[in-house]
């Protein structure tokens, strides 16, 4: 049970030290080769998070939305999974100004949406931190975390589905 939540937990420290360095990176792009940097590092975080990570919160949430007590938190559990299409959304504003490159005014835009995503980025994992994990840890059964278990294996090996 506690394994999942630390490895999500432990996800969550490692994109917040990526994030950093993101918008590190955003406020000094200057060249070509900065901008370059900065795309390889998004990618990075943007894989990581549209990998298991993202996968296994939604399933966390799916089982929570599956108990008895869903109904004091769902409304919590759909803004969150709505959160992770916002999270795509803002980081596609960011790749839309690295590509602008360096036409004028680029650099403000380009710190501003990287601020954005940065900051909804570490919102998004602090709420998971103080509201998912502390429900998915009350409310899940032995048999619902055997069998996220089960999804994350199938996730890693290739064999997944949202019904696994």
């Amino acid at each position: 049970m506690v394994a999942i939540i630390d490895e999500l937990k432990q996800d969550h420290r490692a994109m917040a030290a990526l994030l950093v360095q993101l918008q590190r990176k955003a406020q000094n792009a200057q060249t070509p080769e900065h901008l370059n940097s900065l795309r390889v590092l998004l990618d990075e975080i943007v894989a990581f998070s549209d990998g298991i990570h993202h996968y296994m919160e939604e399933q966390v949430m799916n089982c929570l939305l599956s108990t008895e007590h869903a109904e004091d938190y769902k409304s919590v559990l759909y803004h969150m999974i709505e959160d992770h299409q916002i999270l795509d959304d803002l980081a596609e504003l960011v790749y839309a100004q690295i590509d602008r490159g360096d036409r004028l005014g680029f650099r403000a835009a380009l710190i501003r949406s990287a601020d954005r995503f940065v900051k909804h980025h570490l919102q998004h994992a602090d709420n998971e931190q103080k509201k998912l994990f502390f429900y998915a840890e009350r409310h899940l059964t032995d048999e619902q975390w055997h069998a996220l278990d089960i999804k994350k294996a199938a996730f890693l090996a290739g064999n997944f589905s949202e019904s696994a």
